[in-house]
């Protein structure tokens, strides 16, 4: 298995609660911190998928997967950013 694209990694991961919460729990590591942490979890979780994977990979697939958390939670903040000021007549110039 080679695919590092992270939306690929994130559904994967939700159907196995206890390594997806731990991921979305870490949220706030550093990327560095993340990915030293999260390779063993993601080793594990494909290793039950049958896949011949390296810890080389699960790194880089770590560090993918938290930049993709980060961009949602950036997304959604944004969002509810956006939805409460129009909710609250605020105007803003963006």
């Amino acid at each position: 298995m080679s695919n590092l694209d992270p939306t690929f990694l994130f559904l994967n991961l939700i159907p196995n609660q206890a390594a997806f919460s731990t991921i979305v729990a870490d949220r706030d590591l550093a990327v560095d911190e993340f990915a030293v942490k999260h390779r063993h979890t993601l080793l594990a979780h494909f290793a039950q998928t049958d896949n011949d994977l390296d810890g080389e990979w699960a790194s880089q697939a770590a560090a993918e997967l938290w930049r993709y958390i980060q961009s949602l939670l950036s997304w959604t903040d944004n969002l509810i950013a956006t939805v409460t000021s129009t909710e609250c007549g605020i105007q803003t110039d963006d």
